[in-house]
């Protein structure tokens, strides 16, 4: 599963450069495994657990701290993980 975690941010790499957003990959850690993700306004990142099958993204505001997404979602196919993705970056986090 971290391989579609891998893949869906690879198919938004430009996405990805265009916000300023840079992401890092995580080692596999107590079953889970993840990426960071940070830019000049927040910073975060999506987790996988697979025991759940369940991705966890939490971003926090790099001017105040606070916690600005929290949510954990499932997903089947690396599409569905990318538009999630797509909409968190140009929405959710935009604001």
């Amino acid at each position: 599963m971290n391989n579609m975690l891998k893949d869906a941010l690879e198919v938004k790499d430009e996405l990805l450069v265009r916000y300023g957003i840079k992401v890092s990959f995580r080692a596999p850690c107590y079953g889970s495994c993840g990426a960071d993700l940070e830019s000049s306004q927040y910073v975060g990142g999506i987790t996988y657990w697979p025991e759940k099958s369940l991705f966890e993204f939490q971003f926090n505001s790099c001017k105040s701290g606070d916690v600005i997404i929290l949510d954990t979602k499932e997903f089947h196919a690396k599409e569905e993980l990318a538009a999630f993705i797509e909409d968190l970056i140009t929405t959710q986090l935009s604001r």
